[in-house]
């Protein structure tokens, strides 16, 4: 009997020491989750607040800057800013990005509930670009329609049946997973709805997938063009900026005290005599382009405006015989084989060019009789000198008009030339 009353007690005490360890236990663990919960929440309210001051100060400096830089190239800006609030040590890094450049996934909707067919096709052929089930374009577009019609089996299975909120939702639509996600997420927006719904897309920050699933026919090649001629971009900008300045800084200052000192016909003259020196150019491309009898009037101009127009100073074979001159190059010969333009290259000095006429250029050098004399450089680019502000003395104002016409001067004299030199090669 005094056995089994023991052992009740041992017992007794065992289960009032475990109750007493469970309710330590658990006063511990409470104690320890609201403490934690309280770190987390205030870390949070501080993050929040480090975004929010993130936004307004990238708010402030783009409407600072704007007339200052261009947050078209690259596409993405990215800010750093260290100790954004007190007490905060960490990093805000503000990103802006042209949404404009990503295929925007609430255009897949008209706002009447019918299928954007344009922007449709767009999402399966971006969708075939990397290289994933063009079904995720069905169920991308079940989930935002507010019809219960399936497009696709189970399509309409847990859908929203309403636009997108985020990109991330795409991870909540069946049949997207982590990996489809990771692939597409970069190249889709769900921002800027009513410049998609006019399918639109801003191709000077679209990646080349986005650009190819624009249209069909727009190959991978030609994408890579479109990204290589926008990488350009700012340099072109930059060097038409120092063209222009050194225009209105030193050539035309120059020009018009040239302009006073000397009479026109006597520049007409000098202008005559360098043009007459090129003949070798212009003969040798027109014999490159199987032009002979080009080639025939090139010979006759250069010994008529030698002899009669005494050493080229005098436009004999047009004024006495109508005998006009045949403006080849190697550039538009290149043009004439099919070698393509390739991109636009606004030149320090030389001013617009692009591959093929750089290249073009470089060659007609070797013809010109300038490179071979005088052999002393400083006298060869005196000379060069000279006649870029005889030509310049010529034709001032020609510049100004089209700057003063023009909305953006840089696009109106990179048209100008492109159309220009297209033209040249057609004749």
């Amino acid at each position: 009997m005094m056995g089994s009353e023991k052992g009740m007690a041992l017992v007794l005490t065992l289960l009032i020491l475990a109750m007493i360890t469970a309710m330590v236990v658990e006063f511990v663990y409470g104690v320890y989750t609201t403490n934690a919960g309280l770190y987390n929440w205030r870390e949070a309210q501080k993050l929040s607040l480090a975004a929010k001051s993130g936004i307004s100060l990238t708010t402030k400096m783009i409407s600072e800057n704007q007339n200052r830089y261009s947050y078209t190239y690259p596409g993405s800006v990215e800010m750093p800013v260290e100790n954004i609030l007190k007490g905060f040590s960490g990093k805000v890094v503000i990103r802006v990005v042209d949404e404009n450049g990503k295929f925007n996934l609430n255009s897949l909707i008209w706002p009447n509930g019918t299928t954007n067919e344009a922007a449709f096709n767009s999402f399966i052929r971006l969708l075939k670009n990397l290289n994933l089930d063009e079904d995720i374009a069905y169920r991308v577009a079940d989930w935002i329609d507010r019809d219960l019609e399936p497009r696709r089996r189970d399509g309409e299975e847990g859908a929203k049946n309403d636009y997108l909120d985020s990109v991330d939702e795409l991870l909540l639509v069946k049949g997207i997973d982590s990996q489809a996600y990771d692939k597409l997420s970069p190249l889709v927006t769900v921002y800027g709805i009513e410049q998609a719904y006019n399918n639109l897309i801003n191709i000077n920050t679209a990646s080349r997938a986005v650009i190819m699933s624009l249209d069909d026919n727009i190959t991978e090649a030609l994408a890579e063009r479109v990204i290589n001629y926008r990488a350009l971009e700012p340099f072109n900008r930059a060097m038409f900026v120092f063209n222009d300045k050194l225009y209105f800084w030193v050539l035309k200052p120059v020009a018009r005290v040239y302009n006073e000192i000397l009479p026109e016909p006597l520049r007409l003259s000098f202008k005559n005599f360098f043009l007459n020196l090129l003949t070798p150019v212009r003969a040798v491309n027109c014999l490159l382009q199987g032009k002979p009898d080009a080639f025939a009037t090139e010979l006759g101009r250069f010994v008529i405006n030698t002899t009669m127009g005494v050493y080229g100073f005098g436009d004999a074979a047009s004024v006495c015989f109508d005998i006009r001159r045949k403006d080849e190059d190697l550039g538009q010969t290149l043009g004439v084989y099919g070698a393509g333009p390739g991109v636009y290259i606004c030149w320090p000095v030389f001013g617009p060019s692009n591959i093929r006429d750089t290249i073009g250029m470089v060659g007609d050098g070797f013809l010109n009789p300038l490179y071979f004399w005088p052999q002393e450089s400083a006298y060869r680019i005196g000379i060069s000198g000279f006649k870029v502000v005889n030509g310049t003395s010529l034709e001032l104002g020609e510049y100004e008009s089209i700057k003063k016409a023009a909305i953006d001067p840089y696009v109106a004299v990179r048209d100008g030339y492109q159309q220009y030199r297209k033209n040249k090669i057609k004749e």
